[in-house]
């Protein structure tokens, strides 16, 4: 965790951020990454000599939890433990920018609610200063399906079902998997029932990902038990489908002494979607973890069908984190050229392009462009093209290792 520094007064704390707070409006459509640097719903409560004083530690306070917030959606817990403790003048050297979203105030108390924006790039010098690797690849958003198994019955939209209540009023969480939980209404009834969400129906899910605007679907099953010693205990099978493929199974078990019996304030059901969440975020994470020290370059060639689509293109390599920089080779008609230069290995910046809708390719000599060689590849908008999916793994392109 970011420990706290020295205590002192953090009066230039609170001038530095009203002064990065008046360009939030201007930096609102930068492309960039801001959402995977931005926290929102800090809470803060701070009592002081003064409201001004309150006010002042209230922010220095919101700041340090929103950029431990950021730090551990990005990298993994036992990694960021061990970063150093950092200054409250350093951590506002990394804010790009804050809003208070709501805020009350006494004579010598401030309640707020805040969000914060951090730069990208001392977020990653901070990373790889220390040796710490990083996921920065958000994945679309993924479907979730909450069946409840009890007594040899299973049920998705009928009542009652605690499970899934407990997962469409779960808290707005931090990771880089957002995960949608359909509202339940008539359509949704019709596209899939329980059987077919337990058997993978490929087409409800299709059905049901167009209606939400999701890629994959995850069918979470919750099954309840009783103990031998008069306890519920709650199984949690679930899997995670692509294209009717099934490519993450999640398992666990919890127990307690009633359905409705807290732990930190949580029932069995809200412990388990945290659980089942907390399992989905760090197998995203594990999987795209990437060491900011070693950068990878490609040429890429972009067909366009009209200068939008050169726009989109370029937009969208902007919002990815692990691309570290694009440079504009030639603009043509039909076609332009990029050097991208992006840290990860090949199957990370593909599984990154993919989560933008694009997809990279090796260039055939069959391609439209007379300058492509064997080095190079095709970046489109959308799915590569059947016959263009190379049949070897992808190979890797050449590497410049930075100190």
């Amino acid at each position: 965790m970011v420990l706290p520094g020295p205590r002192r007064r953090v009066t230039l704390v609170l001038s530095a951020l009203a002064l990065l707070a008046t360009a939030l409006a201007a930096s609102a459509g930068r492309a960039q990454t801001n959402d995977l640097f931005a926290v929102r719903g800090i809470e803060v409560d701070v009592t002081a000599e003064s409201a001004a004083a309150a006010r002042e530690a209230a922010l220095a306070l919101g700041q340090r939890k929103a950029l431990d917030r950021v730090l551990l959606r990005l990298a993994l817990a036992e990694d960021v433990a061990r970063l150093p403790p950092l200054s409250d003048a350093e951590i506002t050297q990394m804010v790009q920018d804050f809003q208070v979203e709501s805020e009350r105030t006494s004579a010598v108390r401030y309640i707020g609610e805040l969000t914060f924006r951090f730069r990208a790039e001392p977020v990653r010098r901070l990373f790889e200063r220390n040796g710490v690797r990083f996921a920065g690849i958000v994945s679309n958003p993924v479907l979730v399906l909450p069946v409840l198994t009890a007594n040899g019955d299973s049920r998705l939209w009928d009542d009652p079902n605690p499970w899934r209540n407990a997962w469409a009023e779960r808290p707005a969480v931090d990771g880089l998997v957002p995960l949608v939980v359909p509202y339940g209404d008539l359509g949704d009834v019709a596209a899939v029932g329980a059987a077919e969400a337990l058997a993978g129906d490929p087409e409800s899910f299709d059905e049901l990902a167009e209606r939400y605007d999701t890629g994959d679907t995850i069918v979470a099953e919750a099954q309840l038990r009783n103990t031998m010693d008069g306890r519920v205990r709650l199984n949690i099978a679930a899997r995670r489908y692509a294209a009717g493929v099934i490519q993450q199974t999640y398992t666990d078990s919890l127990v307690a002494d009633s359905l409705t019996a807290g732990e930190g304030g949580a029932t069995l059901f809200e412990r388990g979607v945290k659980r089942l969440d907390e399992m989905v975020q760090e197998e995203w994470k594990r999987a795209n973890l990437v060491s900011f020290g070693i950068e990878r370059t490609l040429i890429a060639t972009v067909p366009v069908g009209q200068i939008s689509d050169w726009v989109a293109v370029r937009k969208r390599l902007a919002d990815i984190a692990i691309v570290r920089d694009t440079e504009i080779l030639y603009l043509m008609r039909n076609e332009g050229r990029l050097r991208v230069v992006f840290v990860g290995d090949m199957p990370q910046l593909e599984r990154a392009l993919a989560q933008k809708d694009l997809s990279l390719s090796p260039a055939s000599a069959n391609h439209s462009s007379s300058l492509i060689s064997a080095e190079m590849w095709v970046l489109r908008l959308g799915s590569a093209p059947v016959d263009a999916a190379p049949q070897q793994p992808s190979p890797t392109p050449p590497t410049t290792i930075v100190n």
